[in-house]
């Protein structure tokens, strides 16, 4: 009889531990479900907002380029992490209107810039691996954005992450190949954070890479730390790449860097993602 009892109470216990996690897995799916609902409507209703962040020149003391960023609100006004809203919108390929919509600004942007003779600096846009992909008139359409504001692809810039390579190598190539064709450099974001960074230099056609900020967890960067980068450096020149090093927050990280041979910086050291105007008064801008 005893057997029994230690049987049902067993039982009990498994039964409770099945409907807690059952409770908090339906949590999460539904809040996971309002916030593709979220996203949709904002994807829809033009609701994500364009920042910039600056790169800035170690060398010149000057900024050289920017980052166009997006960012989206929920419904409590708090930031929805990036990561997180494109891993829900590549899921159903809803992320290849959003980097169309990115460029579009981007390019608006080059346009407003070039009309009122503000300095005029390269503006780099990361394109999800979905879109080069999964969009075969992708090409098309950028070269027709580029075509309805005018601009000189010489300030356009495209970001890809080392995620890009994981399968359909061949077409990846092929479309970066395309990419250039019109005149756009090809930045690899991201650069060190995945397994097959070495393998990805030899044979993707890109003009720059971006170091991760991995390299610099720390304000006070290790003697190890300094081989590697200056490592990466050495072989990004003789490959006639560029380098630029993100997630700069401490001088000490920028004199390191410029020790080390890498004059491109970009992080909150220098500028925040900022609104359009804000971005236009800065003082390194102008």
């Amino acid at each position: 009889m005893i057997w029994l009892i230690e049987f049902v109470i067993i039982f009990l216990l498994i039964l409770v531990i099945l409907l807690f996690i059952s409770y908090i897995y339906r949590d999460i799916f539904k809040k996971y479900y309002k916030r593709e609902i979220y996203l949709h409507s904002a994807l829809r209703n033009n609701e994500f907002d364009i920042y910039i962040q600056p790169k800035y020149s170690l060398k010149s003391e000057s900024i050289v380029g920017a980052e166009c960023l997006v960012r989206v609100n929920s419904k409590n006004k708090r930031v929805i992490n990036t990561e997180r809203f494109v891993y829900i919108l590549e899921k159903d390929k809803s992320i290849i209107e959003l980097d169309l919509y990115i460029l579009e600004e981007a390019c608006k942007i080059i346009n407003r810039w070039s009309d009122n003779k503000f300095k005029l600096v390269p503006i780099s846009v990361n394109v999800s691996r979905v879109t080069l992909i999964e969009d075969d008139t992708f090409i098309t359409k950028l070269n027709d954005i580029i075509n309805n504001y005018n601009i000189d692809t010489r300030f356009l810039e495209i970001e890809v992450t080392e995620r890009v390579m994981l399968k359909d190598t061949n077409k990846i190539i092929s479309v970066i190949k395309e990419i250039k064709d019109l005149g756009i450099k090809v930045s690899l974001d991201d650069f060190g954070s995945g397994y097959s960074s070495l393998t990805i230099l030899k044979n993707l056609p890109i003009d720059t890479i971006k170091l991760d900020k991995l390299f610099l967890d720390k304000k006070d960067i290790s003697e190890k730390g300094k081989i590697v980068i200056e490592s990466i450096i050495n072989m990004a020149n003789r490959l006639g790449l560029e380098v630029v090093a993100e997630g700069v927050e401490y001088f000490e990280q920028a004199q390191v860097l410029k020790n080390l041979g890498c004059e491109i910086v970009q992080g909150y050291l220098y500028g925040r993602p900022t609104n359009i105007s804000d971005f236009e008064k800065l003082e390194i801008f102008n």
